[in-house]
């Protein structure tokens, strides 16, 4: 038996139905509040990274369009 159309697209209203009771939670306990010491070295990790990523990729392509003998598919 394949599946209706309304079945697959249509909301299904015999769910049952959650309030906004159910999720309730402290605002304050959700937000977590970082030390500015805290994020300084994985901003400079990150920043590294993203450095040495684009210095490579710039010395790829450098190398491919100046030394035409790099174009070939085995290089």
């Amino acid at each position: 038996m394949e599946p209706s159309f309304d079945a697959l697209f249509m909301p299904n209203t015999n769910k049952t139905n959650h309030t906004f009771q159910d999720y309730e939670y402290e605002i304050e306990e959700s937000f977590a509040s970082f030390n500015l010491w805290d994020l300084i070295p994985t901003a400079i990790v990150y920043g590294l990274t993203l450095f040495a990523g684009l210095i490579g990729n710039g010395l790829i392509v450098y190398t491919v369009v100046h030394f035409r003998r790099m174009r070939t598919l085995s290089n």
